[in-house]
């Protein structure tokens, strides 16, 4: 991969980072679904331009890109800003959930990245029971192993009182569930987080993602991918103002 040629989009160092850490794990033919397409021509930066940057990498490595939105007038302008992936990328009008929900049934290959951006951060009870939803209607259909990506989320240094890692932001409730179902924080920067799921090694335990009580999050195991720089900051700027 040519990383110095990718196109201009915003959330810059946290899109590459996630797009290096997948290459690793699917070098060739990934599988990335979004909730929440592109959808503001004059705000790169602030709404993150991330459909373009998983139509460059699909369209260089034999991937394939599904964004799903609930607004056709968001699509339209996802398809102007992406017309040179457009062969990589399928544009889905569709709730986000109920679409995840029929992916099993419709046969569709496992997800290698999902990426979680649905709504601002404004009502957070709504931006923090979506991003659940999502998670638990694509549970299924995850690869192993696979990358999951919240924008909008923080993680703290600080455990909870379960001992896992205190969330903030959109993620805050699928954080825990996903960690609960065998992933690991691999960090949290930018206003946005990084899970991660791994082979069950063989005569191991599954890991779920929590850590000891006491234990910083930048502590979790580099050797297994563990979590790099923690942001203790809140969610970043948002740029979704509904369901996807």
């Amino acid at each position: 991969m040519h990383w110095d040629d990718a196109p201009e989009f915003g959330r810059r160092d946290t899109l590459l980072r996630t797009l290096r850490r997948l290459h690793q794990l699917c070098p060739h033919g990934a599988c990335i679904v979004e909730t929440g397409t592109l959808r503001n021509e004059a705000a790169r930066e602030g709404d993150g331009w991330s459909t373009v940057a998983w139509g460059w990498y699909c369209a260089q490595t034999g991937g394939r890109v599904h964004t799903v939105d609930i607004e056709e007038g968001n699509l339209a302008v996802c398809r102007r800003l992406t017309a040179p992936y457009a062969s990589a990328i399928e544009y889905v009008h569709a709730d986000s959930v109920a679409f995840l929900r029929r992916w099993v049934q419709e046969q569709r290959p496992a997800i290698h990245l999902l990426y979680q951006d649905s709504f601002d951060y404004h009502d957070h009870a709504a931006s923090e029971a979506h991003p659940l939803a999502e998670a638990e209607a694509a549970l299924p259909s995850l690869a192993t192993p696979c990358l999951v990506l919240f924008d909008d989320t923080h993680v703290a240094r600080e455990v909870d009182e379960t001992g896992g890692p205190r969330c903030g932001g959109k993620g805050a409730r699928a954080i825990p569930f996903l960690l609960a179902h065998g992933f690991q924080v691999e960090w949290s920067d930018g206003g946005q987080v990084l899970l991660s799921r791994a082979p069950k090694p063989a005569g191991k335990e599954e890991h779920d993602g929590s850590f000891s009580a006491g234990q910083p999050a930048a502590a979790a195991d580099p050797a297994r991918g563990g979590l790099g720089p923690v942001d203790d900051g809140g969610a970043g700027p948002g740029d979704r103002d509904r369901p996807a």
